[in-house]
């Protein structure tokens, strides 16, 4: 009997911090990194590296000198005032990024990445802002920390670590625990929410540049079915130009 493979999806049906249902007949790159069983530290990059480009909105693919391309996504801080609320909901729900139907599929492949930018990736004044982190809070929101067990994060006042987005992201609620204790809360959407540790009010005003907050794999491709039939032509035509990246008709 032929083995069964699951292909980890990026989730449907809910509501995501940009506030759009799917389009039919529209063409989305998912990385469903939230079924994959690894946590999504694994995937996040810190220190943030620097990134900037004229084109601050959408998708672009770009070569990285070793024969493959990726897809670089600048996420609208507009809908995603900071790169944790983006990443949060990726981590609950898996990464949905819609893309253009007349983008060159043919230079996608296995190894092709989704590569997330954000405008407040970095955080230029860390060494100013780090005294009032309450680090010992923050221990898992290091994505370096969290790979590597390497605890450098943490005595580096110089470094823009992911932990910093946690505490700079304002809670806007709170959540209540089993045990009944309130926890600062952040609340990206109806279906998105997770718990921040705000600064005291005495610490200074971040100062942020843009940046790679994440690279994650692009688990398929996904074409929205349409009513009366034509997005069949858009999947069988993308099927045919990528290289080993699922093409998947879905609902919405």
């Amino acid at each position: 009997m032929p083995k069964t493979v699951t292909i980890p999806v990026a989730r449907t049906g809910i509501i995501r911090g940009c506030g759009e249902a799917r389009t039919q007949g529209a063409v989305y790159l998912e990385s469903g990194v939230s079924s994959t069983g690894l946590p999504l530290e694994q995937f996040l990059v810190d220190p943030p590296q620097p990134y900037d480009t004229d084109q601050k909105i959408g998708v672009s693919i770009v070569p990285d000198g070793k024969g493959t391309y990726h897809v670089i996504d600048w996420v609208g801080e507009q809908h995603y005032p900071m790169p944790s609320d983006f990443l949060e909901e990726g981590r609950l729900h898996g990464f949905s990024r819609k893309i253009s139907r007349t983008t060159e599929f043919d230079k996608l492949t296995k190894d092709s990445r989704l590569i997330f930018v954000h405008p407040k990736a970095i955080v230029a004044n860390a060494a100013e802002i780090a005294p009032y982190l309450p680090d010992h809070k923050l221990r898992g929101r290091c994505a370096h920390f969290a790979k590597t067990g390497d605890d450098a994060h943490f005595h580096d006042r110089n470094v823009s670590c992911s932990r910093f987005w946690y505490a700079l992201a304002e809670a806007n609620g709170t959540r209540v625990t089993s045990d009944d204790m309130l926890l600062p809360e952040r609340k990206v959407s109806k279906d998105t929410s997770y718990v921040v540790e705000p600064l005291p009010y005495d610490a200074p005003e971040p100062i942020y540049r843009p940046g790679i907050i994440a690279q994650v794999p692009i688990t398929n491709i996904s074409v929205i079915a349409t009513s009366d039939g034509s997005h069949k032509a858009t999947t069988t035509r993308i099927a045919q130009a990528v290289q080993g990246i699922p093409v998947l008709e879905r609902p919405d």
